[in-house]
């Protein structure tokens, strides 16, 4: 399977909630970044370093957002790395804000077919405020 083919099955696993496929896919030097400054408490963390880091992320992930869309749209390889670009708008399940916003994920690979790396660059500001409680006036 090509570096492209194994990207678009992690999204495909996405898809149907299956993290443990994702998973299987990660070296065991994975770095997994957002490249988002996130405010202390947020229901995940910015980096996640190794396999059982990144399942901690995905659970923080799955216990604070709905999905109502993610879509990859478009990829590129060359070599060991893979750009893909799409869409996706979610919903906060504490505060109900929504976020949507395009987003571009960054992938490299290691010589067995391994993620070595992934960064996800997104609207960092939308992502924050969904998740933000809303004042309410006094």
């Amino acid at each position: 399977m090509s570096n492209e083919e194994t990207v678009k099955s992690m999204y495909a696993a996405f898809g149907r909630g299956d993290i443990p496929t994702i998973l299987e896919g990660l070296s065991s030097d994975i770095a997994w970044r957002i490249h988002v400054t996130l405010p202390e408490g947020f229901p995940y963390p910015e980096k996640a370093n190794g396999p059982a880091a990144v399942g901690a992320w995905f659970q923080g992930l799955g216990g604070s957002t709905d999905f109502l869309l993610f879509e990859p749209r478009w990829f590129v390889s060359s070599g060991d790395r893979v750009v893909s670009g799409g869409v996706w708008d979610a919903k906060s399940k504490a505060t109900g804000g929504r976020v949507a916003s395009e987003w571009v994920h960054c992938w490299r690979f290691d010589e067995g077919g391994k993620v070595l790396s992934f960064d996800d660059f997104l609207d960092g500001t939308a992502l924050v405020a969904a998740h933000q409680p809303v004042a309410v006036p006094a």
